[in-house]
């Protein structure tokens, strides 16, 4: 496991300053900070792009719920840039979602019925209610080998 020293890391515009890499995962997780959503949606246009909600199975006793972005032309590739001079190319983003991000999202006209969303809101809330911390805001990005293997 490496972070990326630099401070210039952007996956399709979006500005990640914390970046970790890690060999021995597949993954790619992004964080998004608290206000950033907004971005997501000027940056990634539901007429552009495909939004949809997931799981993300990690090593913790719950699973994270998680954004994934995809282009609508499945031609079409998301630019990334890392330690500001890295350029390649991912099919898709997916983004952690904290319990306020996935709330934020909720009221979203495309999730207000989405069932993973809603039901996963749900177990979180009771979660919290007992005063566990969870769901927490992600603060950097993970990328394993879906992204490491382009590199050339």
């Amino acid at each position: 496991k490496f972070f990326i020293t630099n401070k210039q890391n952007f996956f399709g515009g979006f500005n990640v300053a914390y970046v970790m890499t890690d060999t021995g995962c597949n993954s790619l997780l992004l964080p998004i900070q608290d206000g950033q959503l907004k971005q997501l949606f000027e940056l990634f246009p539901m007429t552009i792009y495909n939004w949809s909600i997931g799981y993300s199975i990690g090593v913790g006793s719950l699973d994270s719920i998680v954004l994934r972005i995809t282009p609508r032309d499945r031609a079409n590739q998301i630019p990334v840039i890392l330690h500001g001079d890295c350029h390649l190319t991912v099919p898709f983003l997916r983004f952690h979602l904290c319990y306020d991000d996935a709330h934020d999202l909720q009221t979203h006209d495309l999730f207000q019925d989405d069932l993973a969303l809603n039901e996963w809101l749900i177990k979180i809330s009771r979660i919290r209610d007992l005063g566990i911390v969870c769901a927490t805001r992600r603060s950097h990005a993970l990328i394993g080998q879906q992204v490491l293997q382009n590199f050339t």
